[in-house]
C-alpha cells in the first residue's frame, strides 16, 4: 500500500455540514473528494475546474470553442433541456448508482 499523508483544512462548519450531506447522497466520504481532486490536479497539472471565470469563458478554454460557438452550444443545451422538462423525460443523477 503507499504511504499516506494526512492533511487538514479549515472550513466553514456550515459549508462542511452541507458538502457533507450531499456526499452521502453520493456515496462518498470527504476523504474521498479531496483523494479525487489531488489526482486530478497530478493528472492535469493545474485545477481541475475554472476558479472565477464566467462559464462561456471556462468552456472556450476547456473545450477550446470560439465564444459565438459557446453562445450558441449553451443556447441549444438551454433549448434541449427545456424540452426535455416539458416531456418529463429530465433524468436526476443523484450517486453512481443511477447511471448504472
Amino acid at each position: 500500500m503507499a504511504a499516506t499523508t494526512l492533511v487538514r483544512a479549515r472550513v466553514n462548519a456550515r459549508r462542511v455540514r452541507k458538502v457533507t450531506r450531499i456526499l452521502d447522497r453520493l456515496g462518498l466520504k470527504p476523504e474521498d473528494v479531496v483523494n479525487l481532486v489531488f489526482a486530478k490536479i497530478e493528472q492535469r497539472q493545474g485545477l481541475p475546474f475554472a476558479v472565477g471565470e464566467p462559464e462561456e469563458d471556462y468552456a472556450v478554454q476547456e473545450y477550446g470553442l470560439t465564444p459565438a460557438e459557446s453562445r450558441r452550444l449553451g443556447s441549444r443545451l438551454s433549448a434541449e433541456l427545456a424540452a426535455e422538462r416539458r416531456n418529463g423525460t429530465i433524468r436526476t443523477i443523484r450517486s453512481a448508482d443511477d447511471l448504472r
